[in-house]
């Protein structure tokens, strides 16, 4: 049996002013902020305070409409975690001195995808995606006697999320390997996209295509979304390190945003229609609203309703620290098993949700000045990181693990990621992969006679 979920009414309604007054100041800082960083769209206090915007910007759309609340605390929340997250980027920026990747006039030189290598990597893949398609098979059937995929997808979800069941180890890390390799192959696309040779981006774009394959069944979207952030990361990255980062090319960059935001919407679309989450596409706006929105007013439900009556809970961490939870009980220890799923929703009488920002779970685990903590601490570590990428020559497997890893702090603003997915040993053996991956592709481009630096 799978486990139940709770309803929690609203009940406060829609007030004027704060969460517009919110949107503007958040919308101003990171106006300002772009300009102080010398219009550097990747620097992670942009990406935080943009995405943390966008996200108070949807709730606003349908505020009214359905009648959300948000009260001035909550803007004072939302806020001061913001400018903590600023002022860890700002202490960073302290420690690594900035050695931006001028205009380096890298030679791009054409990768030829090696035959072994190649027929390696489709058999790998393919292999993986047929293994992992006959585990979705089984379990659908057992959640389902409908044949239709979009039934059967429907019902994964669903079995899912009342934890009627757990994909096995084999379906995650072979999924996983599948994405190493898919993320290798979309950085080698951009770097002989560079050198124009056409013929070999469609050789590694073909690597490509067995990573949405390993996703599609399992149901979710928040794969497709993470993504399309490295694609466009680790592009500009790479762009970057033969163009260097100067303000004309601002421009160029923003066009590659803007590529990226529409293929998310295809996939995110697209996926929602195929699954049923979706009706039509007139209901577009209303799903990235209670995709992306929502969650800003259910946090001030738990703020200003769940937050006075909550138990404390014994153990710290029960939002945050799963993934380690689960080791130590692996290990013998006598403790609590925790889930990243929230079964307790939000409703606002229109719509539901179980979606509560970053902020929800670093206040339920560690107090609003733990939460204030975490905020400044990790726009430290992304701050550090991304700039140590410069000043270390921008080197591939840095490339690849933080354009990997650095999707949390797009997110923020609607859930927390950096504990329940970039901590854990799924990333890590993430990161192995890349970081092995990248290693012996340069081996070989030495054995080759391409100038490339060993990353």
């Amino acid at each position: 049996m799978g486990k139940a979920f709770y309803l929690i009414p609203s009940v406060y309604g829609h007030e004027e002013g704060f969460l517009l007054l919110t949107v503007g100041i958040l919308f101003l800082a990171w106006g300002l902020i772009i300009v102080r960083v010398k219009y550097d769209l990747l620097h992670p206090a942009v990406i935080f305070t943009g995405g943390v915007t966008a996200c108070c910007g949807l709730d606003l759309v349908v505020a009214s409409a359905w009648d959300l609340p948000f009260h001035f605390n909550t803007s004072m929340v939302i806020l001061g975690m913001a400018f903590l997250f600023v002022m860890g980027t700002w202490s960073a920026s302290l420690v690594v001195p900035d050695r931006r990747a001028g205009k380096l006039n890298e030679k791009i030189e054409v990768l030829p995808l090696q035959r072994k290598v190649y027929l390696g990597c489709l058999v790998i893949c393919g292999v993986i995606v047929c293994l992992n398609f006959k585990e979705f098979l089984d379990i659908a059937h057992r959640l389902t006697t409908t044949n239709s995929l979009g039934g059967m997808l429907l019902a994964i979800t669903d079995g899912q999320a009342h934890e009627k069941f757990r994909f096995s180890k084999v379906f995650t890390y072979g999924g996983l390997l599948v994405k190493g390799i898919a993320y290798i192959a979309l950085t080698e696309i951009w770097r002989n996209l560079f050198a124009k040779a056409y013929r070999e981006c469609l050789k590694w774009g073909s690597l490509v295509l067995f990573y949405p394959m390993t996703v599609i069944i399992t149901g979710g979207r928040q794969a497709f979304l993470y993504l399309v952030i490295f694609a466009v990361v680790s592009f500009l990255l790479v762009w970057r390190r033969s163009n260097g980062h100067a303000e004309e090319n601002v421009k160029k960059e923003l066009r590659i945003v803007g590529i990226g935001v529409i293929a998310f919407f295809f996939f995110f679309i697209g996926l929602g229609l195929w699954n049923g989450k979706i009706a039509n596409l007139g209901a577009t706006l209303r799903v990235l609203a209670h995709y992306g929105g929502t969650n800003i007013s259910a946090l001030d439900v738990y703020l200003n309703q769940i937050l006075l009556y909550a138990p404390e809970n014994e153990y710290i961490g029960g939002c945050t620290l799963n993934s380690g939870y689960s080791i130590l009980r692996k290990l013998g220890m006598d403790l609590p098993e925790y889930t990243g799923y929230i079964r307790s929703f939000v409703d606002f009488g229109y719509i539901t949700t179980n979606v509560y920002t970053s902020f929800y779970r670093y206040i339920v685990d560690y107090g609003f000045i733990g939460c204030g903590i975490i905020s400044f601490l990790i726009g430290y570590i992304y701050t550090l990181a991304y700039r140590a990428i410069y000043y270390f020559g921008m080197k591939d497997w840095m490339i690849l693990v933080y354009s990997s890893s650095v999707f949390p702090i797009f997110l923020m603003g609607r859930e927390e990621r950096f504990f329940n997915e970039v901590t854990t040993t799924q990333q890590t053996f993430l990161w192995i992969v890349l970081i092995i991956g990248s290693i012996l592709l340069n081996k070989w481009n030495q054995k080759q006679g391409e100038k490339y630096e060993v990353g």
